[in-house]
C-alpha cells in the first residue's frame, strides 16, 4: 500500500541584497568537503574526527581520509554533516552550560538553573513547570533511552540531558524535520545525544540501536494523525514500564505560532476564549477525538 503524508512547515524569511561574486583565491581543483569551502584549502584533519558524526555506515576512515589522494569523501557531506564539523572540527563549539557531566558532579543535589530561561506559560514550547515535571519523572525512572519527537530550539532536549547527566549509559534521541543548529551543538557537546533529521512518522527501532524506549515525548507535528502514526511505529520499541508524554493537545488557535495575546498568557484556553477571538470559533480547532468540543472547532 502507498501511504501519503502531508507535512506543513512554517518558514520565516527575508530578502537579502545579492552580493557581488568574489574571485576565488585558490583553484577549485584543491577540492573541499562542503559546498561552503570549495575554494579554500582544507584545514588539517583531527585524528578520529567528531564522534557525533559517525553512524549509519559513515566513519572517519571513509569520510575524512577515504577520498581521492587520501582526502575527504565528498559523498559523506550535506548541510548538517560537513568536513568542517566532522573532520577538521573547525565549527565545533563547546559551551560550559552544555557540559552535563560536570554540572551533575558539581551539584550536591539538583541543579535546575537550566529551567530559568524566562519561559513563561504560553502556547507552543515546553514551559518551565512542564520541564520540571519531565525532569522529575526522568530522575525517578532513571531511563536508559529517551526518544523525543520535536527538537526545535532544544529546550526539552537540554532538560533530558540534565536529567540523565550522571548516567553514562543513558541516551537521548531527538527527531525533527528541520536541521536546527541547537541539535548540532548538542550532538557535539555530548555523545549521548543523537539527532535525526526525519519525521516522527518515520521512526525505526534501528535508530535507537533497538534499545527499549523508557520515555517517549511527542512534541513535533501537532496533528493527531502524525502522532498516531509515530506511536504505531514506536509501540514495539516501548519497554514494559515506559512513560509516553504528549505535549500540545486539545484546543488550539490556528495561528498558534504567534503565541497567545498578552492578556491570555498563562490562562487555560477554552471554547469561550476561542469564540471571543477575532474570527470567532472558526479561528480555533480541536484535534479529532476531543469529544467535548463542538463541531464548530473542526
Amino acid at each position: 500500500d502507498i501511504i501519503q503524508r502531508t507535512f506543513s512547515v512554517r518558514l520565516l524569511y527575508r530578502f537579502l541584497p545579492e552580493s557581488p561574486k568574489k574571485v576565488p583565491l585558490v583553484s577549485s581543483a584543491v577540492g573541499s568537503a562542503s559546498s561552503a569551502g570549495r575554494c579554500a584549502a582544507l584545514a588539517p584533519v583531527v585524528p578520529g574526527g567528531n564522534p557525533s558524526c559517525w553512524r549509519g555506515g559513515f566513519g572517519f576512515e571513509k569520510c575524512c581520509i577515504g577520498g581521492p589522494e587520501g582526502g575527504p569523501d565528498h559523498s559523506c557531506w550535506d548541510s548538517f554533516f560537513t568536513f568542517e564539523r566532522c573532520c577538521s572540527m573547525e565549527t565545533v563549539r563547546h559551551y560550559t552550560n552544555l557540559d552535563f557531566e560536570d554540572a551533575a558532579a558539581a551539584s550536591p543535589h539538583y541543579d535546575l538553573k537550566h529551567l530559568s530561561r524566562g519561559n513563561e506559560p504560553r502556547l507552543g514550547p515546553v514551559q518551565d513547570d512542564e520541564a520540571l515535571l519531565l525532569f522529575s519523572i526522568a530522575r525517578v525512572m532513571r531511563p536508559k533511552t529517551i526518544v523525543e519527537f520535536g527538537t526545535s530550539n532544544g529546550f526539552s532536549a537540554m532538560n533530558w540531558m540534565h536529567a540523565i547527566a550522571d548516567d553514562p549509559e543513558a541516551r537521548v534521541y531527538s527527531y525533527d524535520i528541520l536541521p536546527y543548529p541547537t541539535a548540532q551543538t548538542l550532538e557535539d557537546a555530548d555523545a549521548r545525544f543523537v539527532f535525526y533529521q526525519k519525521s516522527q512518522a518515520d521512526f525505526e527501532p534501528a535508530d535507537v540501536d533497538f534499545r527499549p524506549v523508557d520515555i517517549a515525548f511527542f512534541d513535533a507535528g501537532h496533528l493527531l494523525e502524525y502522532s498516531l502514526k509515530a506511536f504505531e511505529r514506536l509501540l514495539t520499541s516501548l519497554g514494559p514500564v515506559s512513560i509516553v508524554a504528549v505535549h500540545d493537545t486539545g484546543l488550539h488557535v490556528l495561528d498558534h505560532g504567534s503565541g497567545a495575546p498578552e492578556d491570555e498568557e498563562g490562562q487555560p484556553f477554552s471554547e469561550e476564549t476561542c469564540k471571543s477571538r477575532a474570527g470567532g470559533a472558526k479561528r480555533c480547532r480541536a484535534f479529532s477525538g476531543c469529544g467535548r468540543v463542538s463541531p464548530d472547532h473542526g
